[in-house]
């Protein structure tokens, strides 16, 4: 019984340990949580505000032919861009990410990656899949800079004429305890209306509507800034969730920890009772054997 106790007491301090390096890690994944939520939620305005102005750019887009507005009706090789997290102890998130990738691009034949963390390369590197390009370390402290390699690389691919569409797999942030794993459509750009919509609405512009120099060099240049602006606001919405998603394992584990500690403060307190028991059962019969 001494033995097993003495176990049972060497259990219980290395949960101990294990309890506060989980809390310690809890500590430090709510300080990088509420950084990366408050960035990925004042990002959401300017990628609103991205999208209406991309509305109305579509009219010229549908006039002018810009590359980003060419559609395929039956898309036959696509590049898909993957923003993942690079460490681990985040419970389910990389594996609910990767199941929305692969049901997303399941019906697709010809489909190459583009993974922007290494959990996404491992897995895909696993499965055989096709990997044009791999980045690291975006998530853990993301710069709009870091991004822009990732946009453009999809830009120039899509641009000419490599690939039909370009689809972008992310981790939406709703709450701390809730991510939603989304693949959607990052080229080509959706036009809300149809060629001849497009030149009657052009002509409906306020004459105030000025383009300097010309509508072609507006979109040339605001284009590719919003797609970067798209790419990036995937990543802070990956590096929101990936924090929250770690921030609320660890505090699973800790809890854990916890239970695993009463558990064995009981199962101790019955070795020793047990020890108890059996030291007074002895004396008893000893005294027994000597009175008889």
């Amino acid at each position: 019984m001494a033995v097993s106790a003495r176990i049972i007491r060497s259990r219980i301090k290395s949960v101990s340990n294990t309890k506060k390096i989980t809390k310690a890690m809890e500590l430090v994944s709510a300080a990088k949580m509420r950084r990366a939520v408050m960035l990925a939620t004042s990002a959401r305005r300017y990628a609103a505000l991205g999208t209406a102005l991309l509305k109305n750019l579509s009219v010229l887009g549908a006039t002018i032919e810009h590359p980003f507005f060419r559609r395929t009706e039956n898309p036959k090789k696509v590049l898909c861009i993957v923003i993942g997290s690079d460490r681990g102890l985040c419970g389910a998130y990389n594996a609910g990410l990767m199941r929305a990738t692969e049901l997303a691009m399941g019906k697709f034949n010809d489909v190459d990656y583009i993974t922007a963390s290494r959990y996404a390369e491992l897995a895909l590197r696993r499965t055989g899949r096709n990997i044009i390009a791999s980045f690291s370390g975006l998530t853990n402290a993301p710069r709009a800079a870091a991004v822009r390699p990732i946009a453009r690389l999809a830009e120039s691919e899509f641009s000419s004429g490599i690939y039909d569409a370009v689809y972008i797999a992310s981790t939406n942030y709703v709450s701390a305890l809730r991510q939603t794993p989304e693949v959607k459509v990052l080229l080509p750009l959706n036009e809300s209306k149809t060629s001849n919509d497009a030149k009657d609405a052009l002509s409906e512009l306020p004459i105030d509507a000025v383009f300097e120099p010309d509508p072609k060099t507006v979109l040339e240049y605001t284009l590719p800034r919003f797609l970067e602006a798209s790419v990036y606001q995937a990543v802070l919405e990956a590096a929101a969730s990936e924090h929250s998603a770690r921030m609320m394992s660890m505090r699973s584990a800790s809890d854990a920890a916890s239970d695993m500690m009463t558990d064995l403060t009981f199962t101790l307190n019955q070795a020793r009772q047990s020890a108890i028991t059996s030291e007074i059962a002895e004396i008893s019969a000893g005294r027994a054997a000597l009175e008889g």
